[in-house]
């Protein structure tokens, strides 16, 4: 195993930091390979119908004890990534650090989502944490995802689309957009800030390579920025996560204090009693917060839970800023004009499709249901016209309606195909879904169930889990999964 090279600063840092005892710990534990650890994905499976396939799996789950959905793994054969396994592949689960799992979950500690609110995640690739917002959600109301990075947002669409969350509306944008267009417009947002990653370097031993102060500031002043714009999108007794996986109070505390001072409308959540043993930060020689502040917010060192280091602090917003809304409205017209309600042919024409080829009615959903050109999209739930502002995908492609045929998006199998039924829904076996998702097309004579379909789209199940879409071609399955979805899957 690599050894890590720490910094002789960052060294001298923590130690003044932390006691003795303790920074030997931090600087052990450190250098230790960091346990495995999955979140199941309730939007797909119960936890426990996974346990069951975990203990047919000989997969040894420990349970999380600030995560209801999350588990340290432990498995006997470590060569094959648990990232090629087809339960990952199906999304029933996502490969979660142990700490990371705690912000979405403070997100809604001691006030529990309720009905009509609107969630946002303000940093949100590759996902980790959107997702299990949308599972403890269960695709309730409507929940905004961005990041601004566009190398990451393609990472993002595919999370979202894999662990099939329908209720998100997905940006492109920076922190300033949403102090803009949505001022006081959120009931509960997530900062999980870009940062220096200090706390990550049992994943990531080159973590500190470039470690440095000005770095560190460099990213406290644009965590400062993006802070300030989110606590003007809150809404009036609205709540705010902010966390880090670093471990620098520049980062941490000293942003929070920073808050609190611009802010009088701002208050501070204790969360001191979230987790036991979780001492607040007391020592810094060069301290610029408040120790009353640090007292109620979170730090997850890498030695007291054996996980990556992180911080958490939760905000709530006492009174309102009373930010006017400023609105083009040409712009907002215009952008209005992409998605019409689905015409009253469109829709008789796909509610005869979905019930004749898989015995799904739609009405319930109707109103939901929105078309632009040839594409009809289900979008979320409680969506409504002050939503529409610039947003990069909606909900779900649910089909794309041509004059000779319908094709239903890979969106509307992982997310919808779970409720669908008939003779154009098949089981694969282990080496059919192996064949598929490395992209190859089937042999329709292996499933008699086909025999008389002579075209069009078949769900494709493993296990009773939808993978995609196949395409009847002569006699053959044609393969419909999405190039990005293709991948190598390896049975255990």
């Amino acid at each position: 195993m690599k050894k890590i090279i720490f910094p002789q600063k960052f060294l001298q840092k923590y130690k003044q930091i932390l006691p003795s005892k303790e920074f030997k710990k931090f600087i052990t534990f450190s250098q230790k390979p960091l346990r495995k650890s999955i979140r199941v994905n309730t939007l797909k499976i119960s936890i426990k119908n996974f346990q069951k396939i975990a203990q047919k799996k000989n997969w040894q789950l420990t349970k999380i004890p600030w995560c209801n959905e999350g588990f340290w793994i432990e498995r006997k054969n470590k060569d094959i990534p648990l990232g090629k396994t087809p339960e990952h592949s199906l999304g029933l689960f996502f490969i979660q650090e142990a700490s990371s799992m705690i912000p979405s979950q403070i997100l809604f500690w001691k006030n529990e989502f309720k009905k009509d609110q609107k969630i946002l995640d303000l940093c949100a690739a590759p996902g980790a944490k959107t997702t299990q917002i949308a599972s403890l959600m269960q695709n309730n109301n409507l929940l905004f995802a961005n990041e601004f990075s566009a190398s990451r947002i393609k990472k993002l669409a595919f999370n979202l689309t894999k662990c099939a969350v329908e209720n998100c509306l997905l940006y492109h944008k920076n922190s300033y957009f949403f102090e803009k267009n949505f001022p006081e417009n959120f009931d509960k947002i997530l900062v999980d800030a870009p940062c220096t990653g200090e706390g990550t370097i049992r994943k990531d031993k080159n973590a500190l390579k470039n470690w440095n102060q000005k770095k560190i500031n460099l990213s406290a002043s644009l965590q400062k920025e993006i802070l300030f714009s989110a606590f003007k999108a809150l809404k009036e007794n609205g709540e705010l996560v902010y966390s880090t996986c670093t471990l620098s109070p520049e980062e941490n505390e000293e942003i929070i204090t920073e808050l609190l001072k611009n802010f009088p409308q701002a208050s501070l959540i204790d969360l001191s009693k979230f987790l036991k043993n979780s001492p607040a930060l007391e020592k810094f020689k060069e301290k610029k917060f408040n120790h009353k502040i640090a007292q109620k917010c979170l730090r997850i060192w890498p030695h007291l839970f054996d996980s990556e280091g992180f911080f958490i602090a939760k905000i709530k917003k006492d009174i309102s800023l009373n930010i006017p809304l400023k609105t083009k409205k040409k712009k907002e017209k215009n952008h209005k004009k992409r998605f019409q309600k689905i015409s009253t042919s469109v829709f008789k024409t796909l509610e005869i499709f979905l019930k004749e080829n898989f015995y799904f009615e739609i009405k319930e959903i109707k109103e939901r249901l929105f078309q632009n050109n040839e594409k009809i999209f289900l979008f979320p739930q409680n969506f409504n016209n002050d939503n529409f502002k610039d947003f990069d995908k909606i909900g779900i492609l649910l089909a794309s309606i041509y004059p000779k045929e319908i094709k239903l998006s890979h969106q509307t199998a992982l997310c919808l195909g779970k409720f669908f039924s008939g003779n154009r829904i098949i089981n694969l076996s282990n080496k059919e879904m192996k064949k598929y998702f490395l992209g190859f097309d089937l042999e329709k004579e292996n499933f008699l169930s086909l025999k008389k379909i002579k075209k069009g789209q078949v769900l494709l199940l493993y296990q009773n889990f939808p993978l995609g879409w196949g395409k009847i071609i002569n006699e053959k399955i044609k393969n419909l999964l999405p190039k990005n979805f293709v991948q190598e899957v390896v049975n255990l």
